[in-house]
């Protein structure tokens, strides 16, 4: 969903993923962890994926 610019932010993605935001939060900490590299960019205000 990041990569496809399809995650706004933590409460869109809830949604879509029919789950509370924290958790989408916790799975984006996850990711980083795995070596993502997710970032939210203000501006844009969404998650973006830097490749």
């Amino acid at each position: 969903m990041v990569r496809h610019h399809q995650f706004a932010n933590a409460s869109h993605a809830s949604k879509i993923l029919s789950c509370h935001p924290t958790t989408v939060k916790r799975l984006i900490i996850r990711l980083r962890l795995e070596g993502h590299q997710i970032k939210y960019e203000r501006s844009l205000g969404r998650y973006v994926l830097e490749e």
